[in-house]
């Protein structure tokens, strides 16, 4: 970082230091073969065009959508504007560089999605743009220049780092999602091992759960489960011990997760283990129930709260190696290191995103707040 005075920053209307693109609807049926993608009122293209309407290095802001209205994105490439969204480029690019323009205006973003219109769809038109202010350097002054431009790099390399360790992550949940059964039948194939269908009640043992009101928590170091995604807090006693799967009865009801830790479960989720380690690793149900989890999830029951209750867990049926065989052991152990290893990847790239998305807040918090 590097200090600087913004006293001579000015306030601009929006209006004053843009132009807009060209922009027109384009029927999805009639899009022809091409390479140009048609941006619409969502967060990704609606597919991909034979022309461009405009060329890149361009902002488009979306106009419409339910949770994508004020979408800020950068246009790299030309490409087709539809007429739910707004492209924009700075009025002069000797006085306001727009890739500048564009660092600006994402961190601002905020504010475009919460003065969106509407109900069932928001909306975020052209005159609410044009009436929005923002602080600038001052543009007639020739220094400016070379400062928005010294952001401008350091937004932008922060920025490419967090895409690239975004798109490292997608892929390696891809990755996670093929290969349960990829290297099952993988391996398989190779040591003839035959599938078996088991209902999770003759391979899980349950363990202990106890719902605490929140007042009578005693402050510890052992997480308490209840329904939901994450525990509710730290309790100074546990009732579980770790490796074990726990899968929400409620709230979040049929999301699963792995516990390395002693933990406190309450009634609204189910602690679970195997019913014999020598025969099923807990661990590799975990990752079998984890690639079923929106099964799960889809047979939650109820309006106002989902619940996905024991009777509906028990006689659930999955795919296992036979567990009579003493080969399918070392079968199960193959895949869950390979799993294990999945996850831990995924799990230091999203360390990584958060890590650089905090940068790029940081550089355009000391330069736009």
């Amino acid at each position: 970082m590097f200090n600087i005075n913004k006293d001579n920053w000015k306030e601009y209307q929006l209006k004053d230091i843009i132009k807009y693109g060209v922009r027109k609807f384009q029927h999805t049926k009639n899009f022809g073969e091409g390479i140009y993608e048609y941006w619409g009122s969502g967060k990704k293209p609606v597919g991909l065009q034979k022309y461009f309407n405009n060329l890149g290095n361009k902002i488009t802001i979306a106009q419409a959508g339910t949770g994508s209205a004020g979408y800020v994105h950068w246009q790299e490439k030309p490409f087709f504007a539809g007429n739910v969204c707004h492209p924009i480029e700075s009025f002069d690019e000797t006085k306001l560089p727009t890739k500048f323009l564009y660092h600006v205006l994402k961190w601002n973003e905020h504010y475009f999605r919460s003065i969106a219109t509407g109900t069932v769809q928001k909306n975020l038109f052209k005159k609410q743009l044009d009436s929005y202010k923002i602080k600038l350097p001052d543009l007639e002054d020739p220094n400016s220049l070379k400062l928005m431009n010294e952001i401008t790099k350091r937004c932008d390399e922060v920025e490419l780092a967090t895409k690239l360790a975004t798109k490292l992550a997608t892929k390696l949940e891809e990755s996670f999602e093929k290969t349960y059964f990829s290297a099952l039948k993988e391996t398989i194939n190779g040591g003839g091992v035959i599938l078996k269908d088991y209902q999770l009640k003759d391979i899980i043992k349950y363990g202990k759960r106890k719902q605490i009101v929140k007042k009578n928590f005693e402050e510890g170091i052992y997480e308490y489960l209840n329904g939901g995604i994450k525990s509710v807090g730290l309790q100074k006693y546990f009732n579980n011990l770790g490796n074990k799967i726990t899968i929400s009865q409620v709230g979040a009801a049929g999301y699963v997760s792995w516990q390395e830790k002693p933990f406190f479960a309450g009634d609204a989720c189910h602690p679970i283990e195997s019913f014999d380690e020598t025969k099923l690793p807990t661990k590799f149900l975990y990752h079998v129930l984890k690639w079923n989890e929106h099964y799960f999830q889809s047979m939650a029951i109820g309006t106002a709260q989902k619940a996905f209750i024991k009777k509906q867990l028990n006689p659930y049926k999955i795919k296992l190696p036979d567990l009579e065989d003493p080969d399918s052991l070392k079968i199960m152990n193959k895949i869950t290191n390979n799993l294990d290893n999945i996850v831990s990847l995924i799990s230091e790239s999203k360390k990584l995103i958060n890590q650089f998305q905090n940068s790029y807040n940081g550089i355009l918090k000391k330069y736009f707040k």
